[in-house]
């Protein structure tokens, strides 16, 4: 069957450079199809990098979401030094992101690094260093900060909640960022959104503003995905609240808050466990580091905790929460992935007051897996319950 002139337009047009840009993209000389990551080799590896699409970072208050989707792309930021990263924050302020960063950056804990002054002092009257010495690391600190936030370009809930707003301003960003060739067509985007909260999200639209919950979500959800993650083929993370859930092991797809189309639309869907926070910290998932600076599960500590009572194990435990030296475990469960073939669990070290996820080592991941994340007692289950 001959084509008729109308379609054989339609298809050079349109069709026919899609299929060259196709063509070029898969006999590209890289090792993976997405942006590759600094530390978290099991996550790269497992979703052969972070590609264009929407990613949703899922859990309930207080799971570490925005932790988790923020230390990722200062793993991509670090690792790509031609990315951008375009951060519309909701939830958080500007002052609490910059902390963070320089949290992070610094290894000093966040509530030292907003009143360096009083760490200092604190440092010092403990011989642990000197002013000269704090200082000086603390000023290299933020000035490292000041040149990432050239490609982290952060807009609180001050400069926008519209989505509408959100798309104009990302748009103005990726032309000054995309790289293309002489012929105009783009090459990479250079450009990964992120979004805390999507739930905040609202539209300028008086009509759309309007609508039902469901139906705002719903349309907001169709909208990120096709208008930011589709449109400038890039990735566009967004953390989601879950359903306050009636019991405290992992949540589930059918948690998603409000509307089936997020679970829909979205390429890949983390969701975050904290068994510290789902159990009010009665749990075995902690971390400590040792003597040597690796990573070691609490569970470990405990066993040389064998030859004493059930009561002075008790205390040494609590000592060890209350002291620091126990932090969270955070499980990363990759409950959907349309970008790769992998379905499952990862887990974190999460050092809240550094504002820094570690990826625990495979050897202790094996150990996890088998940990069986349910009620910590038919007393607190009743309790949730009620």
């Amino acid at each position: 069957m001959k084509d008729s002139k109308p379609t054989k337009q339609l298809f050079d047009s349109h069709i026919l450079p899609k299929i060259k840009r196709a063509q070029k993209l898969a006999r590209r000389q890289r090792k993976l199809i997405g942006y590759p990551l600094m530390s978290y080799k099991s996550l790269e590896n497992k979703l052969d990098g972070i590609q264009s699409g929407f990613y949703l970072w899922a859990g309930i208050s207080q799971s570490s979401k925005t932790m988790n989707m923020a230390n990722l792309c200062f793993e991509l930021l670090e690792k790509n030094e031609n990315l951008y990263i375009v951060y519309y924050s909701i939830d958080d302020d500007f002052n609490t992101i910059y902390y963070r960063m320089l949290a992070r950056e610094s290894q000093i804990p966040i509530n030292d690094v907003m009143l360096i002054e009083r760490y200092i002092s604190k440092m010092e009257e403990a011989g642990l260093s000197t002013r000269e010495t704090i200082t000086k690391w603390y000023s290299s600190c933020e000035n490292r900060v000041k040149e990432k936030m050239k490609r982290v370009l952060v807009f609180d809930s001050n400069d926008t909640i519209y989505i509408e707003e959100m798309i104009k301003k990302t748009q103005e960003i990726h032309n000054q960022v995309a790289e293309r060739n002489s012929d105009n067509q783009l090459i990479n985007s250079n450009l990964v959104v992120l979004i805390d909260n999507f739930h905040l999200l609202e539209f300028k639209d008086e009509k759309k503003s309007g609508y039902s919950e469901k139906v705002k979500v719903t349309e907001m959800s169709h909208l990120v995905k096709n208008g930011l993650a589709n449109h400038f083929d890039i990735p566009v993370m967004a953390t989601a609240e879950l359903r306050k859930l009636n019991h405290v092991g992992i949540p589930d797809l059918d948690a998603l808050k409000e509307s089936v189309a997020l679970r829909y639309d979205a390429n890949v869907v983390f969701l975050i466990h904290n068994d510290t926070v789902s159990k009010l910290g009665e749990t075995t998932l902690y971390w400590y580091r040792k003597k040597d600076g690796t990573i070691d599960l609490a569970t470990n500590w405990t066993h040389a905790l064998m030859g004493s009572s059930v009561d002075d194990q008790m205390k040494a435990v609590e000592q060890a929460k209350e002291s620091g030296k126990f932090m969270p475990i955070i499980l990363l469960l990759v409950a959907k992935n349309k970008l790769s073939n992998f379905e499952g669990k990862i887990f974190y070290a999460l050092d809240a007051k550094k504002a820094t996820l570690y990826e625990i080592p495979n050897d202790l991941q094996m150990e996890l897996k088998k940990v069986q994340i349910q009620f910590f007692n038919e007393g607190e289950k009743e309790i949730r319950r009620r």
